[in-house]
């Protein structure tokens, strides 16, 4: 396994359309029950539905712990310009095309640096399936696919942006999603 050169991956990732990229210690990530009861409030429709959201995904104590195994995270950020705040149909095609960046980043990361102990967490919900298999109280689908989202593991993502210089706002007509690449070490 090669030494990580932290500038260099992130030159390396800036490359791949992204706004904003940091490196950050884990035990620098807040992790709080209270952005698991805004999932409680359901206002996206998945609480219950979708394996990647709670309960689903687990246990707020048992996905702290399991992100807590990994030693770094690679945040990223992408920005996207939309038509408008309401602009319902924008925002979605900016959070697919954020989660296409972060399989490209996910990729890069354990080709070209071998790392290969990961946790890769996305923005919102996973939308693999049409219909997720929860609801037929079935296995996921596609478990190594499967991406859940910062909050679904109780992350701050305000103070997460914070804690590496990011602005979390970026002005009118734009919408910016966060993902976080965990990893071991090398």
């Amino acid at each position: 396994m090669k030494s990580l050169n932290k500038q260099q991956l992130l030159e390396d990732i800036m490359e791949l359309n992204i706004k904003n990229a940091a490196i950050v210690d884990t035990n620098d990530i807040l992790f709080s029950s209270q952005v698991r009861k805004y999932c409680e409030m359901n206002q996206c429709g998945k609480y219950g539905v979708n394996w990647a959201c709670p309960p689903g995904v687990g246990p707020l104590s048992t996905l702290k712990e399991e992100a807590l195994e990994y030693q770094q995270g690679l945040v990223l950020q992408t920005l996207h310009i939309i038509s408008s705040s309401f602009d319902w149909k924008g925002m979605m095609a900016a959070k697919e095309a954020h989660e296409k960046v972060l399989r490209l980043a996910l990729g890069l990361v354990k080709e070209r640096y071998e790392i290969t102990e990961t946790l890769l967490l996305g923005a919102g919900s996973c939308e693999i399936c049409a219909s997720c298999s929860y609801e037929e109280n079935q296995p996921c689908r596609y478990p190594d696919k499967a991406l859940a989202s910062l909050e679904a593991y109780g992350i701050d993502v305000v103070s997460l942006t914070k804690h590496c210089n990011m602005p979390y706002h970026h002005g009118a007509n734009t919408v910016s999603y966060v993902g976080l690449i965990l990893f071991k070490s090398p």
